[in-house]
């Protein structure tokens, strides 16, 4: 399965073919109001770490693994941001995309990605 952008997930939870929960749902759950849902919907912004993990939670409990298993924010800035979280989350995502790669040039594209996130993380540490 390939990843969706969070825009479409979100869209695909609270209103696709199938929605597993309502937008005031999506919303309480991730302690925001509605109108920054229909905000994540349109690509507007995007939810922080925290935020999509207690979505990705409750996504699972619903049985809706696709979706929380992807639920991962894609930040490649290259630049310290004073947070690891956003590292934390791409390397694991990451992680998940070369268990699926499907050939060597596919694996290591990913492992390229994975450069620029040990990159990010030593920003990081140079501004402690």
């Amino acid at each position: 399965m390939s990843n969706m952008a969070f825009s479409q997930i979100i869209y695909e939870a609270t209103a696709g073919a199938n929605p597993v929960m309502t937008v005031a749902e999506a919303a309480k759950i991730m302690s925001v109001s509605e109108s920054t849902i229909y905000d994540y919907r349109h690509d507007r912004t995007e939810p922080s770490y925290s935020k999509i993990k207690a979505l990705a939670k409750e996504l699972d409990k619903r049985g809706y693994f696709a979706l929380a298993m992807q639920f991962m924010p894609d930040n490649s800035s290259g630049n310290a941001n004073g947070c690891l979280d956003d590292e934390s989350a791409q390397m694991v995502q990451l992680i998940g995309r070369l268990y699926n790669a499907t050939d060597k040039t596919d694996f290591m594209k990913h492992v390229t990605e994975m450069r620029g996130v040990v990159d990010d993380f030593e920003a990081e540490g140079r501004e402690l």
